[in-house]
């Protein structure tokens, strides 16, 4: 089943045009606030464990090493993706009730003050449950904000803002990496969990800002619950295209250490590639749809994710690795905001707080679901041939996308669109 988009799409309110709206100097100050908060929603989901990766070893010894502290420290990591996973649906249906406006607070607030607490916490069960509570932020605050970037951009700008947003994460993602390993050796690894307080930036920020709020009325919630009937489908495509993006970062140093390329710092390089790519094609998709259909834009990120994972497990030299990982990033950082446009284009407005709150679910479940799908691959057929095997079937989904759309409609490109 192909995705597709309509190519005659609007153009929608540019980003100038909705500062402009303002009636005065104050009104557009606040409008201002509202487009920050419209290019940042994935940094809540990038906030869930990037300040704490570089402190892994540190929780393993704080929680007495050996076996109890490699869990504490291993589920401090995974815990808030189940709390997005979960949680997500519920941020949702919570906008129907409270609006976007209270969600982004209400996120904001639990995951800074859970993500804080971190510090304070001795015994392992307390420290899981304020990681569980950050992961339920991280879905509030993601599900509020892309939101709110639906509620205030359509057509070709959102398709951008989109792609703004995917490599604003990515950013930010590396970016707080790095503090928090330097705060952990110069000063005390317990400070890096100071990192989540950045996150109450948000509170005044939606205060603040200048949107039209929803009314929420039982319409809306009536509306809410027939969203997932619409989306459904791009849910389950959703899965296993994050697990293919997911490849390079899960099982990308397990290839190169069966290829011969066993050094960490060597392995961190080919593995930031993918990274770096990721960033950017994904800030610039939506110049991209200027130029090719949505659903050639599908189908190019399908064959650079399928491509590059064919080409890893294909070919064992550093260059094919390099290359490889820049390919999946490249086609992970162009079906990231493209599937995200399919979600908020698919739905009405009522529906799209409840829509949205599905799709941070799915692309953890993808990640999740990597080794599920890799691992019996590896055992029975050995790990090139798995990566061959699974790089082939996302080549083949590319192919079925593309029959699909055989036969576009006249006029499918884009103008260029002035942000």
């Amino acid at each position: 089943m192909a995705i597709v988009v309509d190519a005659h799409q609007p153009e929608g309110r540019r980003l100038r045009g909705f500062l402009a709206e303002a009636p005065t100097a104050m009104g557009r100050a606040r409008a201002f606030l509202a487009l920050l908060l419209v290019l940042v929603p994935p940094v809540f989901t990038a906030m869930m464990g990037t300040p704490v990766v570089p402190i892994i070893p540190a929780v393993a010894r704080h929680f007495g090493g050996g076996e109890s502290g490699a869990f504490a420290a291993q589920m401090m990591v995974t815990i808030p993706c189940i709390g997005v996973i979960i949680g997500g649906p519920i941020a949702g249906w919570l906008i129907e009730r409270i609006g976007i406006r209270m969600v982004i607070v209400g996120s904001a607030l639990l995951m800074g003050v859970a993500g804080m607490a971190g510090a304070f916490a001795h015994g392992i069960e307390l420290f899981l449950f304020t990681r569980l509570l950050v992961g339920f932020g991280a879905a509030g605050g993601y599900t509020a904000l892309l939101t709110l970037a639906g509620l205030l951009f359509q057509g070709r700008i959102l398709a951008r803002i989109l792609g703004y947003q995917a490599s604003v994460a990515a950013v930010v993602s590396m970016g707080s990496i790095m503090i928090s390993g330097y705060i952990a050796e110069h000063i005390e690894w317990r400070w890096s969990y100071g990192l989540y307080a950045t996150l109450l930036l948000f509170v005044p920020i939606a205060l603040l800002g200048r949107w039209p709020d929803q009314p929420v009325s039982l319409h809306a919630r009536a509306a809410g619950a027939g969203a997932f009937g619409r989306i459904w489908p791009i849910l389950l495509i959703m899965i296993p295209i994050y697990a293919a993006a997911f490849m390079s970062v899960v099982q990308g140093s397990f290839m190169m250490t069966a290829n011969g390329i066993t050094r960490p710092t060597l392995q961190s390089t080919l593995i930031s590639i993918s990274t770096i790519l990721f960033t950017i094609s994904s800030w610039n998709y939506g110049r991209l749809r200027t130029w090719i259909s949505g659903p050639m834009t599908f189908v190019l990120a399908l064959l650079l994710l399928g491509g590059g994972i064919v080409l890893m497990g294909g070919i064992p030299t550093i260059w094919a690795m390099a290359l490889s990982c820049a390919m999946m990033g490249a086609g992970a950082g162009i079906a990231t905001p493209y599937l995200s446009q399919q979600i908020l284009e698919r739905v009405t407005p009522e529906q799209r707080g409840r829509a949205v709150g599905f799709i941070a679910p799915a692309h953890y479940l993808g990640e999740f679901a990597n080794p599920f799908i890799m691992h019996p691959l590896r055992i029975m057929m050995g790990i090139h041939t798995a990566f061959i095997l699974f790089g082939s079937l996302i080549v083949l989904g590319a192919l079925f996308a593309f029959r699909a759309d055989r036969k576009p409609p006249r006029g499918d490109r884009e103008p260029a669109v002035a942000a």
